[in-house]
């Protein structure tokens, strides 16, 4: 057995390899470069983001580990994504995954990650410190919740494909996806390589959409009527793109909002037909100082944050104190005994939420409104 990186001229084996093992698991036909075209490039460095174990030769097992930098707010962060774990259906039950995921701790201690995230079965990838923790809101909007809370409301809004080759609208669609409070960096190279492939990832169909004076207001990929990312000028230009849609299409529509989305939370929670409160991913923190802080900038800018004065002792980490006070919010080192003590996996819950955090932990320690802090995912980047 060996285990190495995968290299430019195994494009094809590890596609090959990814499109057997999960068209055999899910049943179904797979395409993982028209799924996942950001990372589809015949090069060392797209191929080199993936661990693979050989058998005489013959690629059978492989793993990603994808570094996503973050801001938010400004402040930069890295998180990384580990995906397309896949063991070829002839090989299984020898230990490659376990050896593969090793490699992917090591190669994220590495890069200096302060966070990953992937989905998959909980029990397994817990016990690497994966957790499910972070905060998504999914709703849906009908013809009868716009007919009967938007009566006489009229399609303002067009939309149009977005090609490849069209920089105007890619431009803008650039500009206004960084203005996000919390989001990945993308970046422009290839002619917005990074930015489109992410917009069309699983294959998602990427829209701008124009007021009727042909201004740009907003952006939007989606797929069979869920969108998959939406973004527009202001709160109200995203109602009007939600309410033209469904009015285009005729047929529900299903969309996900985050924490620090509260002003679109104030205008659709009254009057969409579904919302539920769920976990966007599996996370697993590194850095959680570094975390914590840039997250409580960001409750900040939601709500205004009161008194609070704890500390914890995380079993994978070390002791912290997370204060709130005339000062500012603030995570910090802590050298003491600590009012609660709890494993990675409880205080990535207890942090993060999705629940608040007495659902946790039973504690009565002076929190104030700090937790849960709003971590989330757009999973157009979960890779």
């Amino acid at each position: 057995m060996e285990i190495r990186r995968v290299r430019a001229e195994e494009y094809d084996a590890l596609l090959e390899l990814l499109n057997v093992t999960f068209g055999n698991k899910n049943r179904v036909e797979t395409h993982f470069d028209r799924d996942l075209p950001v990372m589809w490039k015949r090069d060392d460095e797209h191929m080199g983001k993936h661990f693979a174990v050989f058998e005489t030769g013959k690629m059978v097992a492989a793993l990603g580990v994808y570094p996503l930098p973050v801001d938010i707010l400004g402040e930069k962060l890295l998180f990384s994504t580990m995906g397309n774990v896949a063991t070829h259906p002839d090989y299984e039950g020898r230990g490659y995954m376990s050896a593969l995921l090793k490699e992917a701790m090591n190669e994220l201690e590495n890069i200096g990650a302060d966070a990953s995230r992937l989905g998959g079965n909980r029990a397994r990838y817990g016990r690497y410190g994966y957790e499910m923790c972070g905060i998504q809101f999914n709703l849906s909007v009908t013809p009868h919740n716009v007919s009967n809370f938007f009566k006489g409301f009229e399609k303002n809004i067009i939309f149009e494909k977005i090609e490849r080759s069209n920089k105007e609208a890619l431009d803008f669609c650039c500009e206004l996806y960084e203005k996000e409070k919390f989001y990945v960096i993308r970046g422009k190279e290839d002619n917005y390589h990074k930015m489109y492939c992410s917009m069309v990832a699983w294959q998602n169909v990427p829209y701008i959409a124009k007021d009727k004076d042909g201004k740009y207001v907003g952006f939007f990929s989606i797929k069979d009527n869920n969108i998959a990312e939406i973004f527009a000028v202001t709160p109200e230009a995203y109602r009007d793109m939600i309410i033209s849609l469904v009015l285009e299409t005729g047929k529900p529509i299903q969309f996900s909002l985050r924490p620090h989305n509260v002003d679109l939370l104030r205008i659709f929670t009254p009057v969409c037909e579904r919302l539920n409160i769920a976990s966007p991913s599996r996370f697993k923190i590194m850095n959680y100082k570094k975390v914590i802080n840039a997250l409580l900038k960001l409750k900040a800018k939601i709500v205004p944050l009161s008194d609070a004065d704890f500390t914890i002792d995380i079993d994978t980490y070390g002791k912290i104190r997370i204060v709130s006070d005339a000062d500012g919010a603030r995570c910090e080192d802590f050298d003491g005994e600590c009012d609660l003590k709890l494993s990675g996996n409880k205080a990535s819950m207890f942090l993060f939420g999705p629940m608040s955090p007495e659902c946790t932990a039973d504690t009565s320690l002076k929190m104030g409104n700090l937790l849960p802090l709003p971590l989330s995912w757009n999973l157009q980047d979960r890779v």
